[in-house]
């Protein structure tokens, strides 16, 4: 690695170290981390109670357009969502239900399960939630699509970005995989990168720890926590190595995106910090600096106060949050609270069953009002976002794919495949021997031809001809990135 990466390198894991570990050494500090934890890790069966409340006041006229309607921002000024949750922590299977409270009136949204890496939503529940909320048209496409079925079932690797995973068609395992890692991961830094770093934030009452964050905290916590990873870079560098080097492939790439990451390249970390401690200090505080006097005043008078205690046969977890947003002459603008408590309790042996009488939610939104979309990467890697459009909002889905077959450029245009792409917009693609060319069926039902470049029995067509059957094609400069949609 040249000299600026590296520095890249050591600025972007001393911002990161600093956001990551958010408290640091203290008694108070590491009892405030070991219960949040134990209540993460726990075993067993549990029963959880949540109550969320939202409250939004403002004055400035923007924000019912930010929100689309005056009715949407009255609506989300007196939100409540109540969760109650039973859950199997041994086989990672759980069921909760959902109300939604707005004012007066309280709306169960319905069942949710999971069970063996599948979701699944009641159907008729959701729908009853829906009556009278989505215009007629939409609400009869939604029906018809769920073709009476009780519940609809979700597979959640199928929304997996990296295809590659090796642990994809296995929820469960990955499930307990990013828990465990990120659990190592600050266990590492605790004991060893931070052990002598302490952030002020956090205090302890009994048997209960709280956590505060005020705006005048943000500025100094981040100019400390980075002025400790420069002046500790080798405590910080052999607690990164020793994690490095206990964890698996599938943790390392987890966290870091790649399993190459490797201990001299730690070492030349630590060395180029050590050699260049004065100019990153200089620049941790120009950033602090700049925080304290662009940002933080559009957001004076917020605060976070997270508080978590430990009870006979469980967790209490309590979040109150004031986020205040000012103008540029100070003046507030839109106050967000937002208040939410968590009640953790372990029961006896719960068994969370799959429902039947399920439809699959791939089933059934083939009969539901959707638009597709495809964004092509230079690395050849390609997003593929489906919309389905619900009349009040529409509700996004990506699915990232794995590399395209080899592109071709001719000319100073790129060619690709036009079978993978015109398949992954779901339509129709065929080869007419008697044209001796490639087409596509329109939303008409006839076949467009498309002409290109012939290589090894594969098509290969500019974007833009997608054009000829109702696509609009844009060109994303600063995503360096192709985008496809209807």
């Amino acid at each position: 690695m040249n000299r600026r990466a590296l520095k890249a390198l050591c600025i972007g894991l001393v911002l990161l170290f600093s956001l990551s570990i958010f408290a640091g050494c203290s008694r108070d500090e590491i009892g405030f981390y070991t219960m949040l934890k134990a209540q993460s890790t726990m075993k067993g069966s549990v029963e959880v109670s949540s109550n969320v409340k939202l409250e939004i006041t403002a004055d400035d006229p923007e924000w019912q357009e930010m929100v689309g309607s005056s009715d949407m921002a009255q609506a989300l000024s007196g939100m409540q969502i109540v969760v109650t949750e039973k859950a199997n922590l041994d086989d990672m299977s759980e069921e909760m239900n959902v109300t939604l409270i707005i004012g007066k009136q309280e709306t169960n949204i319905g069942t949710i399960k999971l069970v063996d890496g599948v979701l699944y939503f009641n159907n008729k529940e959701m729908l009853k939630a829906l009556k009278g909320v989505l215009p007629l048209e939409t609400y009869n496409a939604i029906e018809k699509a769920g073709q009476g079925k009780e519940w609809v079932s979700v597979d959640m690797m199928e929304f997996a970005l990296d295809r590659s995973n090796p642990l994809a068609g296995n929820y469960s395992e990955e499930s307990r995989l990013i828990l465990n890692t990120y659990f190592d991961f600050m266990d590492t830094f605790f004991l060893q990168g931070y052990r002598n770093y302490s952030s002020g934030l956090v205090s302890k009452t009994g048997d209960t720890y709280q956590l505060t964050l005020t705006d005048k905290d943000l500025a100094e916590f981040i100019r400390s926590a980075g002025l400790y990873s420069v002046a500790n870079i080798k405590d910080v560098g052999s607690a990164l190595k020793s994690f490095i080097n206990s964890t698996s492939a599938e943790g390392r790439e987890l966290l870091f995106g790649t399993t190459g990451i490797s201990t001299a390249e730690i070492d030349d970390l630590i060395r180029e910090t050590v050699e260049t401690k004065g100019e990153l200090n200089e620049l941790i505080n120009e950033v602090s600096a700049l925080i304290d006097e662009n940002f933080l005043p559009l957001i004076k008078g917020s605060k976070y106060v997270q508080t978590i205690e430990g009870t006979e046969n469980g967790y209490l977890n309590t979040i109150d949050m004031n986020l205040a947003i000012n103008d540029k002459n100070g003046d507030n603008v839109i106050n967000i609270l937002l208040k939410g408590a968590s009640s953790t309790k372990r029961i006896s042996t719960v068994k969370i069953t799959a429902p039947e009488d399920v439809i699959s939610w791939a089933d059934m939104k083939k009969d539901m009002p959707s638009s597709k979309g495809i964004r092509i990467f230079n690395d050849k890697s390609y997003v593929m976002n489906e919309k389905i459009e619900l009349g009040i909002t529409s509700i996004p889905q990506d699915h990232k794919f794995g590399f395209m077959s080899d592109l071709l450029e001719k000319d100073g245009y790129r060619y690709y495949p036009l079978r993978q792409i015109g398949e992954a917009l779901g339509q129709e693609v065929g080869w007419s021997d008697s044209a001796q060319t490639a087409y596509v069926v329109n939303a008409e039902g006839a076949r467009v031809s498309f002409t290109g470049i012939e290589k090894d029995g594969t098509m290969y067509i500019k974007i833009r001809d997608f054009e000829k059957i109702g696509y609009k094609v844009e060109w994303d400069e600063t995503a360096q990135s192709m985008y496809i949609y209807r």
